[in-house]
């Protein structure tokens, strides 16, 4: 814990930090995400530094803390659509063969 006098607090106050360090993590998982073919190309990535002041009692003093947090890209989910007719699931994304739900039951106790 540092002391900053008020008269010089400002985004300089972050420079080579803490929360200078977790800026640049945030900006390299964005980057990271951005590059990610799985998610979404023009999905808005966001980095939010959040900074809560608790003042004291005596209000001469104050302890700031500073948040750094990244909202990312989610990653594309393959999906399966269930006929519940027929009890056959097709994969929808790439037509996949369609299997029973007896099939899927053996592959799962083929697989433990």
């Amino acid at each position: 814990m540092s002391i900053v006098s008020i008269h010089k607090l400002g985004l300089s106050t972050f420079v080579d930090s803490d929360t200078d360090l977790q800026f640049k993590e945030a900006m390299g998982e964005v980057l990271k995400n951005i590059q990610d073919e799985r998610t979404f190309d023009a999905a808005p990535r966001t980095i939010t530094i959040s900074i809560t002041i608790y003042p004291k009692n005596d209000r001469t003093e104050s302890d700031m803390f500073v948040n750094v947090r990244t909202k990312l890209a989610p990653v594309k989910t393959n999906y399966v659509r269930l006929d519940l007719t027929t009890q056959q699931e097709m994969a929808a994304m790439n037509h996949a063969p369609l299997y029973s739900i007896d099939d899927a039951r053996k592959a799962k106790v083929k697989k433990a």
